[in-house]
């Protein structure tokens, strides 16, 4: 949870406004308008500094860059990558937040990772990311904050729109940010563009790469990518390098050779582009990006239905994917899906459920379904594009339209856009045929009443696989401890709140005694982590009042304070701490003392329930490293036609295994080959003897190694 400073506190980022003071690089009239304007818009002053127009983000980010001894990166540059999920996780969600840091690259030759990150030099991030990444080299460059907080919002949340609201709300940010994909020499600071510095390729030119579907092997999600960058569109024809999915991908830079950027880059001549592809200069994930931002603009107004489109798009393009299909037609069915609703300003939704269900939507949708083609008539849409948005309302039962396309007949594109328009709706609408918003599984049950009548029957199987495993992964991690760190000091708890997460425990934050009382009567906190000296309240009162009754009056209270004196230490013994620590105390023994505590809590309540799932909604693989890296413990069950196995996890460590008259590594991996069957996690049967001695992510390798021999 995310803490603003009051307004009598200066806002973080305050002294380097002083520095700027100092050396006469902005005056201090502009400098009391920056804090200002950072506490009015509960920002960092970096930021705020720019918005009021009283040094450019280029010259910033120099200047920064200077004082770190780095490069940097500008947002119209940030703006336009595209970063694959397997890189993020190399650095968690939290840690991305807690330390404003984002991975742009990962060089497995040189074992080095490159960041960026807002402030460099705060929170030995060198030293946070290698222990959490398990890389060696690190690299750190600077960029703005806000800008790092919408590619977090845009990678990790899979919000395409974040740069879009960043521009509502930085208006100079707005007017930097580029839809095109000219740079200027400002986007790179130092010798080169810092995403291309650690690439082990001898040619230092940036090239645009696009996204490779992984091979089965690559879905455990742990293997690291070939970066040799693929040839120019222009070359001749020649076998594409082997990658996997931890890849960054960047737009063509033109007229910048070698990395560097010319003063003046040659305008793109333009050129006819075949029906089948967007204009040659500019990749795929850069031209999705931009088509985005235009109907998220467009969606503003959309009320309920804003952010439709990109929803649609995104889950187009996963199912796409997840079915093979090849580059450009998934490319096609993404851009559909994007524009699919553009122009048919109706009091109703045209989805194809509600076309098929209600006649007032039908005449509608029949008036109206060409309208978008007809706004991109001079766009040169593809193939595949054109075929989903014309055939959307063809139906499997061949009473659809236009054209009563029946079955195999109805093109593919549109089978997946009128399933994948039809689940968003009824998942994120309330105003659907349901009445109210439905849970996944509702959504995907709804569908299945209308199978191969409205929607393909073999699509509504692979939409329930793709969808389902995302709610399965939450439920077998649902069980988290969840810890409230009460602390005003953001540094004490970035670094305790990163010790919890690698224990497995999910982490809120507040900075004061009053706002930590109204969250834990809130509910769904398990233990608190305080410090004595809070406002306007301090600790001992809060425990106090917690135990007054409500929500936390049986919730654990551990004090990690400065305060180290008898008298305070007795206090809080006497009114009911489960535990008190003297700082500076070790993250890890704080986290290690909060499990004992919730443990022995826990005895007296009795197990967590019990997960159960499909191995076709989830690949075994998949289930492994979730429990692994959410340091669950417990016996997980596996169920086949003919046979049952056993994995025993003991805080995310495998501990044995069991499958038929196999036993330890031989069981493990003999068990992931399986993908039909069921699995329960049971988390009240506590594993024995340790037999496999092998870390979790060095199983999974082995048994990717011993697929990929099989495979040959």
């Amino acid at each position: 949870m995310a803490a603003h400073p009051p307004a009598n506190r200066p806002p973080p980022g305050a002294q380097l406004l002083k520095r700027l003071v100092a050396e006469n690089l902005i005056d201090v009239m502009q400098e009391e308008r920056a804090i200002q304007h950072a506490q009015q818009i509960e920002a960092r002053c970096e930021d705020a500094i720019i918005e009021v127009g009283a040094i450019t983000e280029g010259d910033l980010l120099k200047y920064l860059a200077n004082i770190y001894q780095t490069r940097f990166v500008t947002t119209p540059k940030l703006a336009k990558v595209s970063v694959a999920r397997s890189l993020l996780r190399l650095i968690p969600r939290k840690l991305a937040d807690t330390m404003l840091v984002f991975p742009i690259l990962y060089d497995e030759g040189k074992n080095a990772i490159s960041v960026v990150a807002a402030a460099p030099g705060e929170y030995d991030i060198v030293k946070q990311v290698q222990m959490v990444s398990k890389v060696r080299n690190v690299a750190v460059y600077v960029a703005r904050p806000a800008t790092i907080r919408a590619l977090i919002q845009k990678h990790y949340d899979g919000n395409r729109g974040a740069f879009v609201e960043l521009a509502a709300r930085f208006p100079a940010m707005g007017r930097s940010l580029s839809l095109g994909n000219n740079y200027s020499a400002a986007e790179f600071g130092g010798a080169g563009d810092p995403m291309t510095a650690l690439s082990s390729s001898a040619d230092p030119g940036i090239r645009s790469t696009r996204r490779r579907r992984p091979s089965p092997a690559a879905n455990y999600g742990i293997s690291v990518p070939d970066l040799t960058p693929v040839k120019p569109r222009e070359a001749a024809p020649a076998p594409r390098p082997k990658k996997s999915p931890l890849t960054i991908e960047a737009p063509d830079v033109p007229g910048i050779p070698g990395g560097t950027a010319s003063p003046a880059p040659a305008p793109l001549a333009p050129e006819p582009a075949p029906a089948a592809a967007p204009v040659a200069s500019v990749s795929y994930p850069s031209y999705l990006d931009t088509l985005n931002v235009l109907v998220a603009l467009l969606e503003q107004s959309r009320a309920e239905l804003r952010g439709h489109s990109a929803q649609v798009a995104r889950l187009a393009q996963q199912i796409s994917e997840r079915m093979g299909l090849p580059e450009d037609e998934c490319f096609g069915i993404a851009v559909a899906a994007q524009i699919h609703d553009i122009g048919k300003g109706a009091s109703y939704h045209l989805t194809p459920l509600n076309v098929a269900q209600y006649e007032g939507h039908r005449i509608q949708a029949q008036k109206t379904y060409q309208t978008p083609l007809r706004f991109f008539e001079s766009v040169q849409l593809s193939k595949t594009t054109i075929a989903a948005l014309t055939h959307l309302y063809e139906r499997p039962d061949g009473k659809g339209f236009p054209d009563k396309l029946s079955g195999k007949d109805v093109p593919m594109a549109a089978r997946i856009l009128a399933i994948v328009e039809t689940y968003c709706d009824l998942t994120a609408h309330a105003k659907n045929p349901y009445r109210k918003i439905l849970e996944p599984k509702e959504a995907v049950e709804a569908l299945e009443k209308y199978r191969d009548q409205f929607f393909d029957g073999n699509l509504i199987d692979l939409l329930k696989r793709v969808v389902l495993g995302e709610d399965l992964k939450n439920k077998l991690l649902s069980d988290r401890p969840t810890v409230l760190i009460v602390d005003p000091d953001p540094e004490e708890t970035a670094v305790l709140e990163l010790r919890f997460v690698e224990h497995g425990f999910a982490v809120e934050i507040t900075r004061s005694a009053i706002d930590a009382y109204e969250r834990v009567q809130k509910g769904g906190i398990d233990a608190v982590v305080g410090e004595v000296e809070l406002q306007p309240i301090d600790g001992f009162e809060l425990l106090l009042r917690l135990r007054q009754g409500g929500a936390g009056s049986n919730v654990p209270f551990l004090f990690v304070t400065r305060r180290g004196d008898r008298d305070a230490v007795n206090r809080g013994f006497e009114i009911g701490a489960a535990d008190y620590l003297v700082k500076p105390a070790s993250g890890d023994v704080v986290a290690a003392k909060t499990r004992q505590v919730l443990a022995a809590g826990q005895r007296s309540r009795g197990p967590g329930r019990g997960v159960s799932g499909s191995l076709s909604e989830m690949g075994l693989p998949d289930v492994v490293q979730i429990l692994s890296n959410g340091r669950k413990s417990g016996q997980l069950t596996i169920t086949t036609d003919t046979q049952e196995g056993r994995i025993l996890f003991n805080e995310g460590m495998i501990w044995d295994a069991v499958y038929g008259q196999l036993r330890g590594e031989d069981a493990f991996y003999a068990m992931l080959l399986l993908v039909e069957g069921d699995f329960t996690l049971d988390p009240s049967i506590k594993a024995g003897q340790r037999v496999i001695d092998k870390s979790s992510e060095g199983l999974l390798l082995e048994g990717m190694r011993r697929f990929d021999e099989g495979a040959r």
